[in-house]
């Protein structure tokens, strides 16, 4: 079964949309971007900023759905820093 995921993931700093339809995080099978959504730049944990500035990449946010069995292969791709449960928030 598939499940709503966000994907951190370091990339080139003038990273697309078609660039992230392009990445081996979209052609891992299992895993499908949402083409609604696309590529979030976020300010990168202090952990990786030195690195990302050596190799001009930053970090982004990618929406999409993983089917269950293949969440931790996904995590294991390089580029990919951390996934995050997509989980629906609603008001108290």
């Amino acid at each position: 079964m598939a499940k709503s995921v966000i994907v951190e993931l370091r990339a080139p700093a003038n990273f697309s949309m078609q660039e992230a339809l392009d990445s081996d995080v979209a052609k891992l099978p299992g895993f499908k971007i949402d083409p609604e959504c696309g590529p979030v730049p976020v300010s990168p944990s202090k952990e990786t900023v030195k690195n990302l500035e050596i190799e001009n990449e930053k970090v982004f946010l990618i929406r999409g759905t993983v089917e269950e069995e293949k969440e931790e292969e996904l995590k294991r791709l390089p580029d990919v820093l951390k996934v995050w449960n997509d989980t629906q928030i609603e008001p108290f």
